[in-house]
């Protein structure tokens, strides 16, 4: 989990109220718009000082306080400075409802969040904390009403007992793919994030300004992004070492395919050495996989067999056509190669469905590419996209999608070995049964059932879902702070 230090700091005007009150009262707040963000991207912000600024009273534009503000207070010694200002400010029109500002964009080191609007509630205070929290990781405003990224707030919804504050799909994405690279320790600017993660995030941005085309907080992230960009998009890159255990991988895929298709189909009189198909043909793949894949490198075994198992079982160009996993796939497996694979694959299917087997190994595959936060929520965006224009939200892709996630997890722990796979693998073991679930929601059938992504009973689905795979919430926060403490 990524830790983010930060300042808390009041103005001369706050000192009206006991030092001990005001601080117990932001230090709670901030813990619990840090449980929210470690629910969504496995981030928490935590206080390393406390202290106060003096505010000049005759400062009447919002807008010059935040400019203030940046000039007076140098974060130090946390990267990033929270103020929360007690002054009596006038608001221009435009931005009446400004109760907040992330100075300069992601990653910036100044917040300055308007105390003096005695109106809101403790409640709807959180809200505005998480908002401009949420433009310090990257993300941007939103259309959706249930997000605490919407242009407008102080609107008395988060007063609303079945109201649950979060952050949409799309800004959850954003936070996941800045948060990873925070965790790394190298990343201090919006400018320093990796070139595939400057890609995605354009991607993002530019889906979601067709609904806000004139918003300031979408333009401005992606003027940051341009002119941080690349002349070309920069492929992702893994060590050399993992690739060659990817392609002994998906070339273990070829040959056994190719094995497979020269046995008798099952209507012959020698069905006992049979053609294999449907989910005994995916076990046997992924055994042979496993085999092969266990006499790589032992730091590359599992990434590349997890990768392997992405392009080896897909007949799909989605890795092959993205700007940024292109160049990677093509590494592993020539074009001449995957053809011949193709010829010979068949359908191996999980609990039936090739579709499912798909959806699995994929993702497997962006659990190495990207992380398992980002590469959990891009399966969730996926199906939220597909309730707009596609097929539908569904619910068995979304299982076998965190069923292949967590699969990648405990491989990349240790927690399931290469030889085991390799004598044992049986799909049942690892995709629990399909039953039950939904599929084919457009989105006002999503809306109508289950009210957003952030809905409670949208999460209660994913716990039930969760609990069917056998796999832990994604946060559990209590269990992370004691890893903490």
């Amino acid at each position: 989990m990524g830790i983010v230090p930060v300042m808390i700091l009041v103005d001369d005007e706050q000192q009206l109220v006991a030092r001990s009150i005001w601080e117990k009262q932001l230090r709670e707040r901030l813990a619990r718009a840090s449980d929210v963000f470690e629910r969504h991207c496995r981030v928490r912000f935590r206080p390393v000082q406390v202290g106060t600024w003096d505010s000049e009273d005759g400062v009447l534009e919002f807008d010059d306080a935040i400019r203030e503000f940046q000039r007076e207070v140098v974060p130090d010694p946390a990267p990033l400075a929270i103020g929360f200002t007690s002054q009596k400010y006038y608001l221009r029109k435009r931005r009446q409802w400004q109760l907040g500002a992330a100075l300069g964009g992601p990653l910036r080191r100044h917040v300055l969040i308007r105390e003096s609007t005695r109106r809101l509630t403790e409640r709807e205070r959180l809200e505005v904390l998480l908002h401009e929290l949420g433009h310090f990781l990257g993300a941007v405003h939103c259309p959706y009403s249930y997000s605490v990224m919407r242009p407008m707030l102080g609107d008395r919804q988060a007063l609303e007992r079945s109201f649950r504050i979060g952050f949409d799909p799309a800004n959850t994405l954003v936070m996941c793919l800045v948060a990873s690279e925070l965790r790394t320790g190298t990343v201090g600017s919006f400018g320093q994030l990796s070139d595939h993660t400057k890609q995605r995030l354009r991607g993002v941005y530019a889906e979601m300004a067709e609904s806000l085309p004139n918003d300031e907080s979408l333009a401005h992230g992606i003027k940051l992004l341009e002119s941080a960009a690349p002349d070309r998009p920069a492929p992702i890159k893994l060590p050399a070492s993992t690739v060659t255990a990817a392609r002994a991988v998906v070339e273990a895929i070829r040959e056994a395919a190719e094995e497979n298709h020269r046995r008798p189909d099952g209507s012959s009189e020698q069905a006992g050495a049979g053609r294999l198909t449907g989910d005994e043909l995916t076990a046997y793949y992924f055994r042979r996989a496993a085999a092969v894949a266990g006499s790589a490198r032992p730091e590359s075994a599992a990434d590349g067999y997890l990768l392997g198992l992405a392009i080896g079982l897909d007949n799909s160009p989605m890795l092959r056509d993205d700007p940024l996993t292109g160049a990677l796939a093509r590494e592993v497996e020539s074009e001449e190669a995957r053809r011949q694979r193709l010829a010979v694959l068949g359908r191996p299917t999980m609990r039936g469905r090739y579709d499912v087997t798909q959806h699995f190994t994929l993702a497997c595959g962006l659990t190495v590419l990207l992380g398992p936060e980002a590469a959990e929520q891009a399966g969730r965006m996926r199906e939220w996209m597909d309730s707009r224009r596609g097929d539908g939200f569904s619910f068995v892709h979304l299982l076998a999608h965190l069923s292949g996630s967590a699969f990648a997890e405990r491989m990349r722990s240790g927690a399931v070995g290469l030889p085991t796979l390799a004598e044992s693998f049986r799909v049942e073991d690892h995709l629990p049964s399909l039953h039950d679930l939904d599929e084919g929601l457009t989105w006002r059938a999503f809306l109508l059932q289950f009210g957003s992504l952030q809905d409670e009973r949208f999460h209660r689905r994913i716990t039930t879902i969760r609990e069917r795979i056998g796999a832990p919430p994604r946060a559990n926060v209590q269990q992370q702070r004691d890893t903490e403490n």
